[in-house]
């Protein structure tokens, strides 16, 4: 079993973050516990797939749309920062979580930093909003939640991308 510096079983609130100018951003992801807060700096693109594939896992499963805001109090203090450029994920259908796996990799050592556990309605609202928050004001495609450039929307339904998975005729949509 590999030991991680910090693993959290509760996570109280999380949320994606970005500072700086566009073209120019620094991302990273906050999360408060009863104990401690964590930011963790991430890479865009990771944190694009990880949100790409918690959607992809609960998108036939019916997770209640609730926009996570209800847990937030005044949550504005970080404990301790943490750099990650490596982030795994991991489903546990039957325990209703998914698990969260932040390492640091150098060219010659791997330092696992951080492991959380998210419920479902968590990890959807995470996912939202790193995807909102990734697109810096694209619309997102209403059936794959990814950012949409101009070039990306069809001429029949400007709200789902041009190359979207989920337009095959399978889909169930979503109001």
């Amino acid at each position: 079993m590999v030991n991680f510096d910090n693993e959290l079983n509760k996570v109280e609130y999380i949320k994606p973050m970005t500072s700086g100018e566009p073209g120019n951003r620094v991302f990273s992801i906050e999360l408060y516990t009863s104990q401690k807060s964590y930011k963790i700096f991430v890479e865009k693109e990771q944190l694009i797939s990880v949100s790409e594939y918690i959607i992809r896992n609960l998108y036939s499963i019916n997770v209640s749309d609730s926009n996570g805001e209800e847990n937030k109090h005044d949550f504005n203090y970080i404990d301790e920062e943490i750099k990650s450029n490596n982030i795994q994920i991991e489903i546990q259908n039957n325990n209703k979580i998914f698990i969260l796996y932040f390492r640091e990799e150098t060219e010659t050592e791997i330092f696992n930093k951080l492991k959380i556990n998210l419920n479902f309605n968590q990890a959807l609202f995470f996912s939202k909003s790193s995807l909102k928050l990734a697109s810096k004001g694209r619309p997102l495609c209403k059936l794959c939640y990814r950012p949409m450039n101009k070039n990306d929307k069809t001429n029949s339904n400007t709200d789902i991308c041009i190359n979207c998975p989920r337009k095959n005729g399978h889909y169930k949509q979503k109001n």
